[in-house]
């Protein structure tokens, strides 16, 4: 018994794919409509196709063993090169599934056919014909000839329209109206017919060089009840016709039913987006307090070291008040005269000098490391994290905008565009903030270099005043030399005063003592502070690279959401374009078919098939045939 569906024959060959998988283990699942088949790889299936059109769409899904890699489609229009229907070997892109991370693109090659219904007889019997055979022809009655003739031409013309039916496919509808309308009659009215309409759908366009074998030229005004070929040869189009626009009722009423079913992945959709959108909101306000908790800490170790700096300036005041009483001695030393030993004195002298010089390179280093490490720890590691959470935070921000964007224009074929340009705009916003922080660091860096300029020129001062006070120790020595003779006279005197200078000796070794223990403390708050902010700046990247991590997984989400919108939206579009045109056809072809119900009927009534007419010359009388059979 010979088929009346279209067959899909396909044999998955190659495919082509980063990973590595085992060939034995993959599985190609296919689906058209409500059938639906699965492929081994290097083996042959076929699929019927209940309702083929040529729009219609090719489901297809790779899988490996229990996993989904990779899913697409194509239309089963385009599977052929030139023609809708023959043999075929074509490449097909998948994509990676949700959740499967591939390197490009995969592709898959299927090489088989797609073959068109066979029927046995194109047309059925009708009643009131007689059934003919080559050896009936031979008789004598024309109206037998003629009734012979013409199912011999209804059957050519049945297998010459299924041809071209098959050759054309959409555009068949076109072919059938402009035959029916053209070629124009000479006697044709001014008045032109609501049934002439000429679509100027593109879809429907078809080649110029094919025409229907036909020995009539076919047009409305040439349609009456004289001529029963040119309506017989007409309702055959119809029929054709009606048989084509019931398939495609049926395909976009399944294209109806699945566009009503796509409201709840869309719902779904929203849902996640509004979850997703919450989570985000709560992660910014937890990167708000964390940025202010930074603030607040900031804020304290900049008074504390205020703190530090308003002690070291007392330091630096109690020293150059013992370098003042230094002096003083000094000017009491020159008034009096010495009755020690010349090499004993000296020997106090470059001590006391030696001690000096020794605290002050020690408290010069300590201000120096600790103004450095507390300056620039305070400064980078803060302002580091705070512009690492606010790039962040900018970031997140962008990223949930662009989401946003991307559901509310869904269902607009130009959201790939938008949503590249919310990145670009994004990525632009980012090189804005990076460049106002290299600006900042340049400011800070030229700060940094005045101040250590400056510092470098007090050193230089410093070095100086400490030349020029060795040059006056040597001076003094000098006049000690030549002066000795007469200091003998006041060595008692100096004896107490010695004692005097010792006790104040003694309170200055204190006082240094002093300033050290406080340099410890400032030491051991140092590396207590460090230790803090290390830890915590741990936690903040183990924070940032769960964060990190959540929020990919959120984009991967979003992009397959995105992706799965954009295909929908495209076919649901496609869908509603297809149904409205259909819905305009069958509101012509009901009106067409009317005036043929209308004209064929008028024509039966005035002449039933299978009857000659009273003024024929073939007819036969009903009574003649009654009295030669009782003469007989």
């Amino acid at each position: 018994m010979d088929s009346k569906l279209y067959k899909l024959e396909l044999k998955f060959t190659e495919v082509k794919i980063s990973k590595q998988v085992e060939l034995g283990c993959l599985k190609l699942l296919i689906a058209s409509g409500t059938t639906s088949n699965s492929l081994r790889y290097n083996t042959t299936g076929t699929l019927s196709l209940p309702n083929f059109s040529p729009d219609g769409i090719l489901d297809m899904r790779l899988e490996d063993g229990d996993q989904h890699l990779a899913v697409g489609f194509v239309v089963l229009g385009r599977l052929c090169d030139k023609t809708i229907t023959g043999d075929f070997s074509k490449w097909i892109k998948l994509e990676p599934d949700r959740g499967v991370i591939l390197d490009g693109l995969i592709k898959v090659k299927l090489v088989g056919s797609l073959r068109m219904p066979r029927r046995g007889s194109p047309a059925k019997q009708r009643p009131g014909y007689l059934s003919s055979s080559p050896q009936k022809v031979r008789g004598k009655c024309l109206y037998i000839r003629k009734l012979y003739t013409a199912e011999e031409r209804e059957k050519e013309i049945q297998t010459v329209v299924m041809r071209v039916k098959s050759r054309l496919g959409q555009n068949y509808a076109e072919l059938i109206e402009d035959g029916i309308s053209s070629p124009a009659s000479l006697n044709k009215s001014s008045n032109r017919s609501p049934l002439r309409k000429k679509t100027t759908l593109v879809d429907f366009a078809f080649p110029t060089d094919i025409e229907l074998p036909s020995r009539f030229k076919l047009s409305l005004e040439k349609l009456s009840c004289k001529e029963p070929l040119l309506l017989k040869h007409t309702a055959i189009g119809l029929c054709q016709r009606i048989k084509v626009l019931r398939a495609q009722v049926e395909e976009y009423e399944s294209i109806q039913f699945f566009l009503q079913t796509f409201e709840d992945p869309m719902k779904d959709l929203k849902q996640s987006l509004i979850e997703t959108k919450e989570q985000l909101e709560i992660e910014d306000q937890k990167v708000d307090e964390l940025i202010n908790k930074v603030e607040k800490e900031k804020f304290s170790v900049e008074d504390e070291l205020k703190v530090a700096e308003v002690k070291l300036k007392k330091c630096e005041d109690e020293v150059n008040s013992v370098k003042f009483l230094c002096d003083e001695v000094r000017a009491e030393n020159e008034q009096f005269k010495f009755d020690q030993p010349i090499d004993k004195m000296k020997k106090r002298i470059q001590k006391l000098r030696k001690q000096i010089a020794d605290r002050e390179e020690e408290r010069e280093l300590l201000l120096a490391n600790s103004q450095k490490m507390l300056t620039g720890f305070s400064d980078t590691k803060l302002d580091n994290e705070r512009s690492k959470l606010l790039d962040e935070k900018f970031q997140y921000l962008a990223q949930l905008q662009n989401q946003t964007t991307l559901l509310d224009q869904a269902t607009v074929q130009n959201i790939q565009l938008e949503g590249e340009l919310a990145v670009l705009t994004a990525q632009l916003l980012a090189e804005d903030s990076a460049k106002a922080r290299n600006a900042a660091l340049q400011s800070q860096k030229m700060s940094f270099s005045s101040a250590s300029e400056n510092l470098s020129a007090d050193l230089d001062a410093m070095c100086k005043q400490k030349d020029a006070n060795f040059a006056d120790g040597f001076s003094l020595c000098k006049k000690m030399e030549i002066d000795i003779k007469d200091n003998q006279a006041s060595q008692n005197v100096l004896k107490t005063k010695q004692n005097g200078k010792e006790n104040e000796y003694n309170t200055l070794t204190g006082y240094v003592n002093g300033i050290n223990k406080v340099i410890e403390e400032t030491h051991a708050w140092i590396e207590k502070d460090e230790k803090e902010f290390k830890e915590k700046h741990e936690k903040y990247m183990e924070k940032y690279l769960e964060d990190r991590n959540a929020m990919d997984t959120v984009l991967k989400e979003l992009g397959f959401f995105s992706d799965l919108v954009f295909m929908q939206a495209q076919s649901g579009l496609i869908g509603a374009r297809l149904h409205k045109r259909l819905d305009e056809m069958m509101n012509e072809k009901d009106l067409e078919k009317g005036s043929l119900q209308k004209i064929v009927e008028a024509y039966r009534q005035m002449s039933p098939i299978g009857r000659a007419l009273k003024r024929s010359s073939t007819y036969i009388s009903p009574r003649r045939s009654l009295t030669m059979s009782s003469q007989g």
